[in-house]
């Protein structure tokens, strides 16, 4: 279990690696059916792990995306709040932005919390409107049919984090 605090600044940042259309958002029936006769499954380790009342009572909202997010940098209680939008092919782009990320979601399942080195696709909610920026991620159905795209391109931090981000930057590879 790796903590925010013990990540070192230079890695705490959430990559907005591709958007996805809410239509691809795992359906009650379709989460069900995963679990279904599982009587392997430990009822209270279940509910520590899954987020499903939560998730079965919310409506997408219009200032909430779909993302991809990669791989967490650390483990991440959810709703997790940024306030900086980090614009790694123009840094002075960068800029204050409230982003919560509500749902993560793993094998199609929503998480109460995102796991380091996990593949995510998150519900990130955006207060004051989804910035026009993001326009600039690709879908993930065009990375998928193996279109180009940049790791990374945009992603989501803490203020103080900023600098050692930006330092950082270079030697990540596309995942």
């Amino acid at each position: 279990m790796l903590s925010e605090q013990d990540c070192p600044p230079a890695q705490r940042f959430l990559p907005l690696v591709s958007s996805l259309d809410h239509r691809h958002l795992p359906r009650r029936e379709q989460i069900e059916a995963r679990f279904k006769n599982k009587a392997f499954i430990n009822e209270a380790l279940f509910n520590e792990y899954f987020n499903l009342d939560e998730y079965y009572n919310w409506t997408p909202g219009e200032n909430e995306l779909l993302a991809y997010v990669g791989f967490a940098y650390c483990d991440l209680a959810l709703p997790k709040t940024y306030n900086w939008l980090i614009d790694f092919k123009d840094p002075g782009q960068s800029h204050a932005c409230r982003a919560i990320v509500k749902f993560a979601f793993w094998n199609r399942i929503p998480l109460k919390s995102m796991e380091v080195g996990y593949r995510t696709f998150a519900i990130i909610e955006f207060p004051h409107g989804i910035p026009q920026v993001m326009a600039r991620i690709p879908s993930f159905e065009e990375i998928q049919a193996g279109g180009d795209y940049d790791y990374l391109n945009l992603g989501l931090c803490e203020t103080q984090d900023v600098e050692e981000i930006l330092g950082k930057k270079r030697g990540i590879k596309n995942t």
